[in-house]
Parts: C-alpha cells; structure tokens; sequence
C-alpha cells in the first residue's frame, strides 16, 4: 500500500526495504527503490547505514543506479555511513571499475583510519591492477599512524603493485621494521613477490 508506506518514517521505510532485501526474491520494485533513496537522505545516520544494506544486498554485480549512490554516500558526514558505503562498493563492483577507484582515491587521506582502512581494502577489489594513480598512494599508507591500514596496505599492494616498481621493494624494506609483527610477516610476503634475486636493497 504506497500512501501507507509513505505515511512511514524514513527509518521505518528502511527496515522495510532492508526486510525485504533479505528475502529470496531480491527484485526490488519503483516503490522500493524509491525508498530506499528516501532513507539515503535521511538526517539520521543509522537510515542512511541501513539504506546502504539493502542496496548491498539487492544490487546485481555492477549495478551504475546502486553504485552511483553509494559514491554518493562516501562523502557523508559519518564515518559509519562512509565504511559502509565502501564496502558495499566493494562487494558490488568489480575489477577494473575506474569511476569507483578514481571517486574514492582522495579518501586515502582522511582523518579517520577506519575511513582510510576501508579505502583501501575497497582499492584492492575494483581498482585496475598496476595504475600508476592508485599503488603508489596505497603504498604511502605504509607509514600510516593505524597498524590495521598498514597492514590492509601491504596486503592490496600485493595485488595492485606493478612488477618491476622498485619503490615497492623500498618501501616493503622499511616496513620490516614496523612495530607490529603481523605486519612486518606482511612485508616479507611483499619482498618475495617484488624483490629480485640479487637486489641489493634487499
């Protein structure tokens, strides 16, 4: 019943939408779609995270209407709504997906590591392998303040590095010194993919 819907808070709206995201048949209809961009807007937080569910769960691979909004919600004010938003770009997006990678570059540097951390691991998902614009920002977070964001780094590097880089080398060389022992495990697995034989930064 649309006017009954409507009549609904965005948060009610959402747990709709997410109720049915849930469900076997994921096919959403006008009405639901409609809602759940309703709830995207919404001024409270947890609608919006919720909204950003039910697209995680309902958008078919690829999707451009779902991943179009969830760049959108990249640049919210909460962090929560921002990791959310990333991860579900990651999930929905495959490898290759320049819009996605060069609309979430800049958030390599924001204030907050949790928003930093889940860049990057959305990064090793959809960014193409080897771009010159996307492995050496990735690698500079090496020298993050945040143990998990190096270590997310070191481990996309793996996937996103070009071959024959020696910056890699380099930069892998300085993280066998980091203070976490998870991370410095890391940086041996990146040297043997990365390094030569013989290489004397080794």
């Amino acid at each position: 019943d649309e006017p009954l819907v409507r009549s609904l808070s965005p948060s009610k709206r959402a747990d709709m939408a997410m109720t049915h995201s849930q469900s076997p048949d994921k096919t959403m209809t006008a009405l639901q779609e409609s809602l759940v961009e309703d709830s995207l807007n919404h001024d409270f937080w947890l609608a919006r995270w919720r909204a950003i569910q039910v697209l995680r769960e309902s958008s078919e691979k690829n999707d451009q209407r779902a991943v179009l909004l969830l760049i959108e919600k990249t640049q919210d004010n909460m962090i929560e709504v921002v990791v959310s938003a990333l991860e579900a770009l990651g999930e929905i997006c495959t490898r290759g997906n320049e819009l996605v990678t060069m609309s979430i570059l800049n958030l390599l540097g924001h204030k907050a590591w949790q928003v930093r951390h889940a860049t990057i691991c959305c990064l090793e998902k959809v960014a193409p392998a080897a771009d010159q614009d996307v492995y050496p920002a990735v690698l500079s977070l090496l020298e993050d303040s945040d143990a998990s964001t190096r270590l997310a780094a070191l481990s996309a590097t793996l996937v996103l590095g070009a071959p024959k880089d020696p910056s890699i080398v380099t930069a892998a060389v300085k993280a066998l010194k980091d203070d976490v022992e998870e991370n410095r495990e890391a940086a041996v697995g990146l040297l043997k993919q990365f390094a030569h034989r013989g290489d004397p930064s080794v």
